[in-house]
């Protein structure tokens, strides 16, 4: 049985620095073991948007309550594979009461609150996968990776959706996959966009995946690797990439893959083609 090893961080954006705002990403991670004995990956990021004053409250409360949704399913005896889209914007509208239940106790709007969601349940041959706002999902096999939506735009430039919107539920993307080999899974918040997507041609930049995914399939041992979440956060913190992005900074990478592919990795930051 293949198992999972994963790493997780988040790095406060250098304007957040500049304007004493504190980060506003948050994100999650776990494995689960499904009714058949697999073990599942699971991993949440919701990114707080910037205007709203209390919206890292609100992507605290949303990856916790992704997440228990996705332990409650797999604990009670789901299958991956028929989790219903009508479950999980069921599971979206509870998201969203909630966040406006905190919002009343607290006397303000629930645009105050507001945040992204990306969420995924994978196992090395299925994976389910939504998304509320921007950022990213991606997957890869033998060092090629793709991702699964692509990060959604508001009506207006620089702006998106939040799980918070009445309209949420209008746009939520929702993906299953089925008998597909899943070995490496990334989720990120929209600070990392402009270093691993390709904007022009709507596709991942493989050189900033594969570095991390060769280090982290070295690991021997499954679950959480702290000592390399660590040296994943000195990364998102480094100077080659605030020079890129002063944004918070969210990433979670997961593999199943063992170490008989290694391929060539660089230390470097490679310019990706944002528009």
């Amino acid at each position: 049985m293949k198992h999972w090893r994963y790493v997780q961080a988040c790095s406060r954006g250098t304007s957040h620095f500049i304007n004493n705002s504190p980060c506003q990403d948050r994100a999650l991670s776990k494995t689960i073991a499904d009714v058949d004995g697999r073990e599942v990956f699971l991993g949440t990021v919701a990114d707080g948007a910037g205007s709203a004053c209390l919206s890292e409250l609100g992507a605290e409360k949303a990856t916790s309550l992704i997440m228990k949704n996705f332990e409650e399913f797999f604990k009670n005896g789901g299958v991956l594979t028929e989790l219903l889209q009508n479950t999980v914007e069921l599971w979206i509208n509870q998201i969203s009461d909630q966040i406006g239940e905190l919002a009343s106790n607290e006397g303000v709007n629930i645009r105050e609150y507001a945040c992204t969601l990306l969420a995924v349940a994978v196992t090395p041959r299925e994976g389910l996968f939504l998304q509320i706002g921007d950022g990213a999902i991606v997957i890869g096999s033998q060092g090629n990776y793709s991702p699964i939506f692509w990060p959604m735009n508001g009506e207006y430039a620089n702006s998106t959706y939040f799980v918070t919107d009445a309209s949420s539920i209008r746009q939520l993307q929702f993906k299953i996959i089925d008998n597909q080999n899943i070995e490496d899974v990334a989720l990120m918040s929209d600070g990392l966009q402009g270093l691993a997507l390709h904007f022009a041609t709507k596709t991942a930049h493989n050189p900033f995946f594969q570095p991390m995914f060769t280090r982290l399939m070295e690991e021997n041992n499954s679950g959480l690797s702290e000592v390399l979440s660590g040296s994943l956060e000195i990364f998102l913190d480094s100077e080659s990439v605030c020079n890129r992005t002063d944004d918070d900074k969210t990433l979670i990478l997961s593999t199943c893959q063992d170490n008989s592919f290694l391929p060539v990795a660089t230390n470097e930051v490679e310019e990706s083609n944002e528009t």
